[in-house]
């Protein structure tokens, strides 16, 4: 039976311990955060896929055109990368990136169970961190299938010469309906880190602790996540004009440098405090 989840419980462990453990907590968020930068800089594959799956793929006005973004997308990896050397580049910053993330987890989870948070624990490579890619790739290919069903579905719509309006709503309900599902597994990392045995037993694992308490995860996370994102974007954008206004006649090379320096810092403030709260709401659930 799955326990009871409080969201002010929650919240206020989030944000009571990040302020006991601010430093180490950012010191974390700056390791990760280089990831992200380091990415951006050299290759930047994560960046690139982000933006695609944020942006472009549902910034279309109907089916034909989501079909034609995927097909254009794809198409201009391939050919831009077209050699061994760059897919190689590409799996190596995005096993890179987990693997930082993983360690944010860890450090979360210690300091969450009133242990000692230790940033050795980044160079910590077992067979946890392949556990934790093990179900990131699962999910990862699942989310890919749900939304070639969509396109697929949507394409099957129009043959009955449905209006655009109706088959974009029935895509963005039904797509809704499978994101919140996968809200069950959200703790895979964290089950990856703490107590799972196997990439499945992971999964599971994350799928019983929110099974019970859909409705109240889905809350903390609308809350805790729109508040991050909004305080984020507040900081982000004062930081930005107080940059502007401290020099004049900027360059577009020192504006996307300064960028840059403001997402690494938001990144290096946010992050581990994101984190944090779900380690804390892990641990209210377990």
């Amino acid at each position: 039976m799955a326990k009871s989840f409080s969201i002010s419980t929650a919240l206020s462990d989030a944000f009571r311990g990040y302020s006991k453990h601010w430093v180490i907590l950012i010191f974390a968020g700056a390791i990760y955060s280089a990831g992200h930068v380091v990415d951006r800089m050299a290759v930047g594959h994560y960046a690139k896929v982000s933006h695609f799956f944020k942006k472009e793929l549902f910034d279309t006005t109907n089916s034909h055109e989501m079909v034609d973004k995927v097909k254009t997308y794809v198409s201009s990896v391939w050919e831009k990368e077209d050699n061994l050397h760059g897919h190689l580049y590409g799996i190596l910053f995005f096993l890179l990136i987990w693997f930082l993330y993983f360690g944010l987890v860890k450090i979360c989870l210690q300091i969450s169970a009133g242990k000692k948070g230790d940033l050795k624990t980044f160079m910590n490579f077992g067979i946890d961190y392949w556990r934790y890619i093990g179900a990131t790739v699962l999910i990862f290919a699942v989310f890919v299938g749900l939304i070639l069903a969509l396109v697929a579905a949507a394409i099957f719509l129009r043959w009955f010469l449905l209006p655009y309006s109706v088959i974009i709503f029935f895509c963005v309900a039904l797509g809704s309906v499978a994101c919140v599902y996968l809200v069950h597994f959200h703790f895979m990392a964290f089950c990856a880190a703490d107590t799972a045995k196997s990439v499945t037993d992971a999964l599971a694992c994350s799928a019983r602790l929110v099974s019970g308490n859909l409705g109240k995860i889905l809350g903390f996370l609308l809350i805790f996540g729109c508040t991050l994102y909004i305080g984020s974007l507040l900081l982000g954008s004062v930081l930005m004009q107080v940059m502007m206004r401290s020099s004049a006649n900027v360059s577009p090379e020192r504006l996307i440098q300064t960028a840059i320096g403001i997402e690494f810092v938001m990144d290096c403030l946010v992050t581990p405090l994101y984190v944090f709260g779900m380690a804390s709401a892990y641990r209210q659930l377990k």
